[in-house]
């Protein structure tokens, strides 16, 4: 194992995902300052943390994660941040991708990485879940815009560029995605409808009744036909009925959204996060209660 430490700056905020931390948080290890948040965990998630980080923070807990990643990144030692979700583990093949663009690319704002999603711990080969895509995880808080927005967390300042690290069978992201249908419906008819409807209005998008008719079946035959998910059976044709129906929802509930939140606003929440930092040597109240 690679020991060396690299100037980078992990964030991971967590609620009560015990099972996921050691994982997720052993993964980063060549990164030379882990900062975890705890929202309020009860079932000793900060007594793991405690393990790996160099800091830690509690926060109240808040709709979504973007605004609290922003006010923990004014925390970091380092420019170069990485955004990780308990749920992702990050293979030694793909840190070295990263360290590499780090070093080698002045130029660049945002890193774009590699990821694939696991269902029931198994990786995903069919449906839009299903394909090789990349996410914005790694920023350079001197060259790009941390945004407290859902889904659009970063972006790269004028003359600087984000920089896509190229898929290869070993690179990839792992996104522990779900482990049951009854999380996946809970996420995606409960949650993220909600969020991915005020992030599409924040974006400048707006409903429209062909929209709100036509995208959800283009996404239904893109499921099916395009990404193959008939070719997973049952599984396939349950996943791609429950995208279906989230993006009904999340089109239609933009009308709830509309007038009340403008284009690229930043300032959607009337409060910021406030983050409370936890003596290192002394667990937290949540834990003690845990043990």
């Amino acid at each position: 194992m690679n020991t060396k430490k690299y100037p980078i700056t992990a964030i991971i905020i967590y609620r009560n995902e015990k099972h996921l931390l050691t994982n997720c948080l052993e993964a980063l290890h060549w990164c030379d300052e882990i900062i975890t948040i705890d929202m309020q965990s009860t079932d000793g998630s900060n007594v793991v943390a405690n393990k790996y980080a160099n800091r830690q923070f509690e926060v109240d807990p808040y709709p979504i994660a973007e605004p609290t990643r922003v006010e923990a990144a004014k925390h970091a030692k380092n420019d170069w941040i990485f955004f990780v979700d308990p749920d992702e583990i990050i293979p030694p093949d793909l840190s070295e991708d990263i360290i590499d663009a780090i070093e080698t690319s002045p130029q660049v704002g945002v890193i774009q990485i590699p990821i694939r999603f696991y269902f029931k711990r198994r990786m995903l080969t069919g449906t839009v879940w299903g394909t090789s895509t990349h996410v914005s995880k790694i920023a350079n808080r001197k060259r790009a815009n941390i945004l407290p927005l859902c889904n659009r967390l970063m972006e790269p300042r004028e003359n600087y560029e984000n920089y896509r690290i190229p898929h290869r069978p070993l690179n990839h992201m792992i996104h522990l995605w779900s482990d049951s249908y009854r999380d996946l419906c809970h996420k995606h008819f409960v949650r993220y409808p909600h969020l991915e409807a005020k992030a599409k209005v924040t974006r400048g998008e707006s409903f429209s009744l062909s929209r709100g008719f036509i995208e959800p079946f283009n996404e239904l035959k893109i499921c099916l036909r395009d990404f193959d998910g008939w070719r997973l059976g049952p599984r396939g044709f349950a996943l791609s009925i429950i995208y279906f129906i989230y993006t009904i929802a999340s089109i239609w509930l933009m009308l709830r959204y509309q007038g009340k939140v403008t284009p690229n606003d930043t300032q959607s929440h009337h409060s910021s996060p406030q983050l409370r930092e936890v003596n290192p040597a002394t667990k937290s109240s949540h834990a003690r209660s845990a043990a």
